[in-house]
């Protein structure tokens, strides 16, 4: 079915009263079905209207993963609007250079989000959303609007901070070649699965990031399925996350991956064995029955996007029986360029040509795309275009393969670009900008390096010619408190000669010469792996240990976690590394919130403290029977009979009872809408 626009695909597919989206916080959810994600964002659009948006505007939309970023976004389309979307954990030094460049009409900002008056130099006013607020019939946008595949739907920035960001125009037609595409291939399949269970998908990337969007927008509504959005990141939390809401896959960057593995390895330790198993899919699946126990029987695997996957994770969950599905695409391709079958996958492949996708192996061996999701360019950039797009042909930067079959393999990049384990995007140049100007530094090259003994997962790693008086360490932690999160320096390593190799004709950084000489230094560096609960006994200096080790630096109890690169992900496995060996458990929220090397020591010399079930590594089980049937029963009616009157006769509300009871009875009290910042002309 050919489609002119996206909303054409929005009418046909969110009409449906079954449920979409479930958003789980850590403590309550909440759930939507496609007919109130489309209720909402025509709300939205009409707020957008009656703000002045027209076609062509832009809506930036700053915010965490959450149901409200669904509803802004179609609201955004509905409006004929362009959305800008930028993920909830970038800086408003970020978000102001993106606002100077595509000049947002509106920016929406999600719940967590805490915004800064630097993001815009315009004067700018604070509006409180409500999406059950009705608006008149004639201001609700009509999906028969004169949108064309040609149109821009979104303009997706790149993650760099000092440097220009760069932004990626996708069309409505770019979108609509991968969703059709879907589409077509899934008419046979989602007529006999479908009825046979439900499908629910665990989302783990952020909305922001364009096979979160895939896989979201397009890939649940053709499947009917419903979408789980949480924000939990403790590992044994979401393996019962996974198992109680009966989640079928996990869509996640192979980060996630891997700390789920190393919960798995030490709940089940039989599962160590998993990656050198050959029995068939039977025998694997009774073989290691307590870990699909773990999981839940209806959990069928894993999609992989964002990063590299390393081999070595995708024969252990595989060798467990699990589907690993990995594909290959970038933003630029909207975003995808191969995907593996799930029932043919072919390991160490990122799988077959996406229908309508031409790949041309250069002669240097890089990958070159071709397509109808081929962006047409970056936003304002003519010059980057050209370098990008030669004859229709995007140049993707990384080398690679096809065998005769039409399997695609990843063999490296020829771009310098580092992508980081989170499946995010990391430019060299911005970092070495930032250490460039600090005291001391007379050079420096970034590149990407794996930990010593972590496969292929690379990391932000720094070398540096300094001044003699200069610390290289200390180098390092100035630089990451002006860095992303993401980009922050996880290792630094000190040139050994005055000045770092560059090539003879353009002076140059050779960066292969470089990481090649630092790869082979590093190898006696640390141990290959951090010990086992048999290898040392616990005691509370065990986390500095770990970090140390990561880090391949000392630390004191001043040392702040910004300052070592530790991101939210870091900190859960060193937090599940605590428990593992240790046997105890620490409060997710109190760990996270730790700021020094001397709160985590304080956090885990109290948890050795404590004994019996108050120390157990179980965790506390919160009640269920005031979660039943007949509790809320009992509960919306003593709200009606009792509190509320009593609230009405002993204080002054300044909204009625009426829309109280109304806000209680859909659940939306607690909610955290997301809250949209108005730019005035």
């Amino acid at each position: 079915m050919s489609r002119n626009n996206l909303l054409e695909f929005f009418r046909d597919y969110f009409g449906s009263a079954s449920e979409y989206l479930e958003y789980d916080n850590g403590f309550r959810r909440w759930t939507y079905s496609y007919s109130q994600t489309a209720h909402a964002a025509r709300l939205f659009a009409a707020r957008l209207r009656e703000a002045g948006v027209s076609k062509g505007d832009k809506v930036l939309l700053w915010s965490e993963s959450r149901p409200e970023w669904i509803f802004a976004f179609w609201g955004s389309l509905l409006a004929q609007a362009v959305v800008v979307p930028i993920g909830g954990e970038a800086s408003a030094e970020f978000v102001g250079k993106v606002a100077q460049a595509v000049q947002p009409r509106v920016i929406a900002i999600g719940g967590e989000v805490r915004p800064d008056e630097r993001i815009t130099d315009h004067p700018l006013r604070l509006l409180a959303e409500d999406w059950k607020r009705p608006v008149p019939d004639a201001s609700v946008p009509d999906i028969n609007s004169d949108t064309t595949r040609e149109d821009l739907a979104e303009i997706v920035f790149t993650s760099g901070s000092t440097g220009d960001p760069k932004g990626v125009e996708i069309t409505h037609g770019n979108l609509l070649s991968q969703l059709e595409a879907i589409e077509r291939a899934l008419v046979r399949i989602r007529k006999l699965v479908r009825p046979c269970f439900s499908i629910r998908f665990l989302q783990f990337l952020p909305l922001s990031h364009m096979f979160g969007q895939a896989t979201t927008l397009s890939l649940c509504p053709l499947l009917r399925a419903s979408i789980l959005i949480t924000r939990q990141q403790d590992p044994a939390a979401l393996a019962e996350l996974i198992r109680r809401r009966r989640v079928s896959a996990a869509i996640c960057v192979p980060r996630v991956f891997d700390v789920l593995r190393t919960l798995v390895s030490q709940r089940v330790p039989e599962a160590l064995g998993a990656a050198a198993n050959q029995d068939r899919l039977v025998r694997r699946l009774w073989r290691f029955r307590r870990v699909h126990k773990l999981f839940g029987w209806q959990f069928l695997g894993f999609m992989l996007g964002g990063a590299a996957l390393d081999p070595i994770l995708e024969r252990f969950w595989s060798g467990l029986g699990f589907l690993v599905v990995q594909g290959y695409g970038l933003t630029e391709t909207s975003p995808a360029v191969t995907l593996n079958n799930p029932l043919r996958t072919r390991k160490g492949s990122v799988g077959r040509l996406f229908p309508g996708v031409q790949v041309r192996i250069a002669p240097d061996g890089e990958i070159l795309v071709q397509g109808p999701n081929v962006t047409r360019g970056y936003y304002n950039d003519p010059v980057k275009t050209a370098e990008a797009i030669e004859n229709g042909w995007f140049h993707t930067g990384d080398l690679g393969e096809l065998d005769g079959q039409g399997y695609l393999y990843i063999r490296g990049r020829k771009k310098e670009m580092i992508a980081t384990p989170e499946g995010l995007k990391v430019f060299p140049e911005d970092i070495e900008n930032v250490l460039d100007k600090i005291s001391g530094v007379r050079e420096s090259a970034v590149i990407g390096l794996p930990p010593v003994g972590d496969g292929n997962q690379e990391q932000v790693h720094a070398v540096l010619t300094v001044e003699p008086s200069r610390d290289v360490h200390q180098i390092m932690a100035e630089a990451n408190r002006q860095l992303e999160t993401h980009q922050r320096i996880r290792d630094v390593s000190m040139w050994p000669e005055e000045s770092l190799p560059r090539t003879s004709e353009t002076g140059k950084l050779k960066r292969g010469e470089i990481r090649d000489r630092i790869a082979a230094e590093r190898t006696g560096k640390a141990p290959a792996g951090a010990p086992t609960p048999t290898d040392q006994q616990c005691k509370p200096d065990i986390i500095v240990e770990e970090i140390e080790r990561r880090t391949g630096r000392k630390v004191t109890a001043e040392t702040g976690l910004d300052e070592l690169g530790l991101s939210s992900v870091d900190r859960v496995e060193l937090l599940l590394e605590f428990e593992g060996r240790c046997q105890r458990a620490i409060e997710e929220s109190e760990f996270a919130g730790s700021r020094t090397i001397g709160d985590l020591k304080k956090l885990t010399e109290s948890a050795l403290k404590s004994e019996g079930p108050a120390g157990a590594l179980a965790k506390a089980e919160f009640p269920e029977w005031n979660r039943n049937w007949l509790s809320r029963i009992v509960r919306r009616i003593n709200l009606g009979l009792c509190v509320l009157p009593l609230t009405r006769l002993l204080t002054e509300p300044a909204i009625s009872v009426w829309r109280i009871w109304t806000a209680l009875s859909h659940q939306s009290s607690s909610r955290l809408i997301t809250r949209a910042i108005w730019m005035r002309r």
